[in-house]
């Protein structure tokens, strides 16, 4: 029998909006695949769309789906990202924001890009400094969503102690 793995809080971070209905529906699969990953190395994912989908629950005001996103991601040990979803070229600025948060509450971030978006994302002034952020643990470049999977998997297996552990912040 395996070892028992203590649950850590993490969320998941991804585009929402802006999708055409295949796609979302096949972004809102992905997302609970990694979720899926994730909890097999002792990560439970908070999955927006499960409890404020803007679509499904438009009746939830945004001000409150920002509180309530805000503190989960506060209350996480790991965010999982998913900065890009092309060749559909999705971006969104609810990923940004919350990886802000995570800056403010020293959350381990996991990055996944797909390859074919990394060239124009780690080019765009703006959108390279996401990289640049002590936060951000490890990246994952994929071309499917299950070659994408596999490496989360793998990233877990080896440093997943990692990823269930806050470190504190030093100070200056």
């Amino acid at each position: 029998m395996g070892r028992q793995i203590e649950s850590s809080p993490g969320y998941m971070s991804g585009a929402l909006t802006g999708l055409s209905p295949e796609l979302r529906e096949q972004t809102l699969r992905f997302y609970e695949a990694v979720a899926e990953v994730a909890s097999r190395h002792g990560i439970d994912l908070y999955l927006p769309h499960l409890h404020s989908d803007p679509i499904k629950d438009a009746d939830i005001p945004p001000r409150q789906v920002v509180i309530m996103d805000r503190e989960r991601v506060k209350d996480s040990i790991t965010m999982i990202v998913d900065i890009r979803r092309p060749p559909y070229g999705v971006g969104s600025l609810g990923v940004g924001m919350e990886i802000g948060f995570c800056q403010f509450h020293n959350t381990n971030i996991i990055v996944l890009c797909r390859r074919d978006a990394y060239e124009r994302f780690k080019n765009d002034p703006y959108e390279r400094k996401v990289l640049e952020i002590p936060e951000v643990k490890a990246m994952i470049l994929y071309e499917t969503d299950e070659e994408a999977l596999r490496q989360l998997d793998g990233l877990l297996e080896e440093r997943g102690e990692e990823f269930r552990h806050k470190v504190p912040v030093k100070s200056s």
